[in-house]
């Protein structure tokens, strides 16, 4: 199986992948690119990422691959 990753911006962006994916009972990968890290901060993205782990029934992962 193939697993999608998603780059996330925002809430919004998030969101989508987030549903989305969980609408079709896939995991996700989240990913954030250092411009977005810096823009968003780490610690909003990681705690938007931890909340929605809580709130879906699919594994979601965020992870920094081009850190």
């Amino acid at each position: 199986m193939s697993l999608p990753e998603f780059n996330i911006h925002n809430l919004e962006t998030l969101k989508v992948a987030v549903e989305e994916t969980n609408s079709l009972g896939s995991p996700v990968f989240l990913a954030a690119t250092p411009s977005t890290v810096d823009y968003s901060g780490l610690e909003y993205l990681t705690a938007l990422s931890e909340t929605s782990n809580g709130l879906y029934d699919i594994d979601i992962t965020f992870h920094l691959d081009h850190h």
